[in-house]
């Protein structure tokens, strides 16, 4: 099980990595001449204590913890004099069947010069892949300074949310269209119809921050993104947010005509049920006619007291549901 605390100090000669479930064992090894990675994992309010030290530990404001301790989101601001601070929350391709919902990455990072703080609250496993990248020296990060590693760490949150849009949910309209095709009008459909538009709404807020950050880094208003690292921002992760962004907007599109199928095969069958009883209603209708004239009790009736009035009276109704049929027939009806 991975330790509460984990350090991964480097520079272009040397990577070293620490864990511990104690702040005071990680701290022990920082190093000022190397570029500090530390992740905090679960955290909570029973964290604070720990956090605003390793905050004071990398001379950031303390205080900034009860941001890092809110729930909720905020927006992206470059206002704190010592650091860069930023917040994320996306959906991941882990998909939970109680709650039927994706489950969602949430965090922050803390950027300084020299070192990165990644307070990862979910504990998804979003960014193994990228430490464990590092840790065999497998990326360009011992050449650059922690923004690169930032790069590397949004980065990796966009490849999760591509993961959850161009496979996950792709894979899941098209059975969704599968069945539309293969069970029209029904009401399971419909309610499925409601859960995959559920399943889309939380990509709209998470793509729309990441689009306003990566707008701050272009215009230059962001701290601690050297020239060199802004250029991937601004064009490499641009292109891909923007990517996400229209994949998303096709989703939505692509679930509006879904619904628009649906409405139609609900139309079509609702029709061809009236239509149905429409021509049994006009089939019976005279019959029903028939049968309650003789049905009163009349004195004189012709034909009433004859043999064959019976007889009569079923050749007459079938012979006005035969003229019927064939009215409805040479007008088209059916």
């Amino acid at each position: 099980m991975d330790k509460k605390f984990t350090l991964i100090n480097y520079d272009p000669e040397l990577i070293e990595s620490y864990s511990s479930d104690s702040l005071d064992d990680v701290l022990t090894q920082v190093r000022d001449d190397r570029i500090s990675w530390v992740i905090v994992r679960g955290y909570g309010t029973s964290d604070e204590g720990d956090i605003q030290r390793l905050l004071s530990a990398f001379s950031a404001d303390p205080a900034l913890s009860e941001k890092i301790l809110n729930q909720v989101p905020l927006e992206f601001s470059d206002r704190l004099p010592d650091v860069l601070y930023f917040e994320y929350s996306t959906p991941t391709p882990l998909f939970d069947p109680e709650r039927n919902e994706y489950l969602q990455a949430c965090g922050c990072v803390v950027l300084g010069e020299h070192f990165l703080l990644l307070f990862d609250e979910s504990v998804l496993g979003v960014f193994d892949d990228i430490q464990h990248k590092i840790l065999s020296g497998r990326t360009r990060a011992q050449s650059f300074g922690s923004d690169y590693l930032f790069y590397l760490l949004f980065r990796a949150v966009i490849s999760h949310t591509e993961q959850l849009v161009f496979g996950e949910l792709v894979k899941r309209f098209n059975q969704l269209e599968d069945e539309i095709l293969a069970s029209p009008g029904t009401r399971g459909v419909l309610d499925e119809l409601m859960a995959t538009r559920e399943l889309i709404k939380p990509l709209y807020e998470p793509l729309r921050r990441k689009k306003a950050f990566l707008v701050s880094i272009r215009e230059q208003e962001v701290r601690f993104i050297t020239e060199d690292t802004e250029h991937l921002f601004t064009h490499n992760l641009a292109a891909d947010v923007e990517a996400l962004w229209q994949g998303f907007l096709r989703l939505r599109d692509w679930w509006d005509v879904l619904l628009n199928i649906h409405r139609a095969t609900v139309g079509e069958r609702t029709s061809r049920i009236i239509y149905v009883l429409t021509i049994l209603s006009a089939i019976f209708l005279p019959i029903t006619f028939i049968s309650s004239l003789y049905a009163t009790r009349f004195e004189h009736m012709p034909g009433i007291d004859q043999p064959a009035g019976l007889y009569v009276m079923v050749l007459t109704i079938i012979g006005v549901v035969a003229g019927m049929l064939w009215y409805m027939k040479k007008k088209g009806w059916f």
